[in-house]
């Protein structure tokens, strides 16, 4: 009697129907696990054996949670991964992009803006703003309910590309809003969070300056300071004295937007109800998102002075103000109702740290790329950027236990590098000792272009790019990351079969030839 392999691999992988069911859970391991229990002799052998390792686990005098470790895990849940970004049309900034986000796991991206020309000067932006924040909201708008608790990822900014896996950013992504929530509970307090349900749910990038809000706008007052230690750029750091590198990250990005579908719908819904009140000419999509946040922070100072007496919401005005005078003389705050629930709570949190995103601007003495595997690289490359003792000296975790660089999705990969994370230039903050997931390098000026050429030879996947993009090319529906959690994680499958390009908003499909036509020599720039 042979064995059926199509079917047991459409039991194993499920089908395309199941995944789209709503918290639709991963068939795969319920169908093996239905397939052996049916078998009465395999049954028999794993009751005998369970019942010997509760002999033995009794006999050592077994805990309840040794015994939980025998119990099975939940089940993951399945879900897809959603990935926006720009693409005006056919340029290297937008080829290399794409490259990077392939060879890392990233789902082919739903692309906005291809091809579109701006024109016209009495728009924001000559009207790319506005039209950027419309698509987006059409976008997620289009994503139906059954697809709330997918994870949305999105990148605005064509000029930049990826370090790690889809994976470690996915892991960040939580651990952020784990932080986020401590922090809330202690700026607001238990009861305040607990009562009134607060949440982290969406994590946006953070930048030094507060733009292009005005300093009056909860958007520049109300946002809490950044946790980041105080003496990171020593005596310096965050003086009124200070050079825009020597600021603390503190304000809303946004470069780079993580967060849940029915979040970022809802999110976005409000940003285009404000820029249709504004006037499209009018309508900022950073301003407007910089605000919502503003808001968020400001409702939450009024919910903690209504849960404590010791915090007054009018104190904490006049020591805000106190403080902009060190920055701004005379500042006159603009406010805003105070609500008796939070409309305007989307569990916004800001990453601090650069562990999504990092960019270029004002940062360019924090970085450098170093191998982990050599003391003298780091301590070299911490001298060169003034930093007395180097703060730097091994990998990170998450990115030690994250899949191997060198990852290959398809069956038969050609040869690749059998190398190890810590073998190989990985940008590094060498103040924070982070290592970013996702690099924008967000310099302006006539070299720029220099500059970005000079960060791509130094990325570590582009002396085998070619190779890397043959590995993964054709992985079918294969999941792009497992997401561990204690109710089981979520395994993420890209939405998108196909690998080779990105879909318009429109549903059009764009191939990688149409975004990096001409591109080639200043793209694969490595040894195959």
């Amino acid at each position: 009697m042979s064995w059926d392999f199509r079917g047991a691999y459409q039991r194993l992988r499920g089908t395309d129907e199941d995944l789209e069911k709503p918290g639709a859970q991963w068939p795969g391991i319920r169908a093996l696990a239905i397939g052996i229990w049916g078998n009465s002799r395999l049954r028999t052998m794993i009751l005998s054996g369970l019942a010997i390792l509760g002999t033995i686990a009794l006999a050592i005098g077994a805990t309840s949670e040794h015994l939980k470790m025998l119990m099975p895990l939940p089940e993951p849940h399945a879900g897809y991964v959603h990935f926006i970004r720009p693409a005006r049309g056919a340029s290297v900034d937008a080829c290399r992009a794409f490259l990077s986000g392939q060879v890392l796991g990233y789902p082919a991206p739903t692309l906005y803006g291809f091809d579109q020309e701006f024109k016209d000067s009495t728009y924001v932006d000559k009207g790319r703003s506005e039209f950027t924040l419309f698509q987006i909201m059409w976008m997620l708008n289009g994503l139906g309910k059954e697809r709330d608790d997918d994870l949305v990822v999105i990148a605005d900014g064509e000029n930049t590309w990826f370090q790690l896996p889809l994976g470690t950013l996915i892991e960040r992504y939580h651990a952020i809003n784990r932080e986020a929530y401590q922090r809330a509970i202690h700026q607001m307090g238990k009861k305040a969070v607990e009562q009134e349900s607060i949440q982290q749910k969406i994590v946006f990038a953070a930048q030094r300056r507060c733009e292009p809000n005005a300093k009056s706008e909860p958007a520049c007052y109300a946002i809490p300071k950044s946790p980041l230690p105080k003496d990171l750029y020593r005596k310096k750091t965050d003086d009124k004295d200070a050079h825009p590198e020597q600021l603390l990250p503190r304000y809303l990005d946004t470069n780079v937007i993580v967060g849940p579908v029915r979040d970022m719908r809802a999110m976005f819904l409000l940003a285009g109800k404000k820029g249709n009140g504004y006037g499209q000419q009018k309508t900022d999509y950073a301003r407007i998102l910089n605000e919502i946040y503003g808001e968020q922070e400001y409702q939450r100072k009024v919910i903690s002075a209504r849960y404590s007496r010791g915090r007054s919401f009018s104190a904490w005005l006049r020591s805000q103000r106190q403080d902009a005078k060190n920055f701004a003389p005379n500042p006159s705050y603009k406010t805003m109702p105070h609500y008796s629930d939070h409309p305007f709570d989307f569990g916004i949190s800001l990453d601090y740290s650069g562990l999504l995103s990092s960019s270029s601007f004002g940062a360019e003495n924090d970085y450098a790329w170093v191998h982990y595997n050599d003391t003298s690289d780091i301590a070299a490359a911490s001298q060169h950027l003034d930093i007395a003792k180097p703060r730097v000296s091994k990998l990170p975790e998450d990115i030690a236990h994250s899949r191997p660089p060198y990852f290959a999705l398809n069956a038969f990969p050609p040869t690749l590098p059998n190398a190890t994370w810590s073998s190989l230039p990985l940008m590094t903050n060498l103040r924070t000792g982070v290592v970013p997931a996702i690099l924008h390098e967000a310099g302006a000026g006539s070299n720029k272009d220099q500059r970005r050429d000079d960060w791509w030879r130094r990325m570590w996947y582009t002396p085998e790019l070619k190779g890397l993009i043959r590995a993964n090319m054709n992985p079918g529906r294969a999941p792009l990351a497992v997401d561990r959690r204690s109710d089981g994680g979520m395994v993420w499958f890209p939405k998108e079969q196909e690998r080779r390009g990105g879909r318009k908003q429109g549903g059009d499909w764009v191939p990688w030839e149409d975004v990096c036509g001409g591109a080639a020599d200043r793209v694969f720039v490595g040894r195959n």
